[in-house]
């Protein structure tokens, strides 16, 4: 048995300016029981989180964007929740990079390309597994 469990009926935000991408991981996650709500670009994704963090489980986020360092939108995503849970997606990444967003707390790093089977583990293991979405700032 996997040592993670899909919460199903959780909120992903997605947050990447590269539409085909969102679409596959929306067909993705969605064939996994996942409700996907997306952004193409940084200032809607922000806005989206703000009104609905409470219900929003994980958000993955692309590490570089038009005129947004993902450094930059995940310490906007931690002023609005400091408790967000976020997985950043990149092409490439340095050694230094990758350090840095774990010390910040990201809950996974995935490589573009990558597999379902790797979207699907990292975003189980990144959410919580009971179907609640826990204590967040009630």
């Amino acid at each position: 048995m996997p040592d993670h469990v899909i919460a199903r009926n959780q909120t992903i935000l997605v947050i990447d300016d590269e539409d085909l991408l969102v679409s596959i991981i929306q067909k993705m996650l969605g064939s996994k029981g996942f409700d996907v709500i997306f952004a193409l670009s940084v200032e809607p994704g922000l806005r989206l989180f703000a009104e609905k963090q409470r219900e929003i489980a994980l958000v993955l986020l692309d590490y570089r964007l038009p005129d947004w360092t993902g450094v930059q939108v995940l310490a906007k995503l931690n002023e609005i929740d400091p408790s967000a849970k976020v997985v950043v997606m990149s092409g490439f990444l340095e050694e230094f990079e990758r350090e840095s967003l774990i010390e910040k707390g990201v809950k996974g790093i995935l490589t573009k390309p990558f597999s379902m089977a790797e979207l699907v583990e990292t975003v189980s293991k990144a959410v919580p597994h009971s179907g609640d979405q826990g204590d967040r700032g009630a």
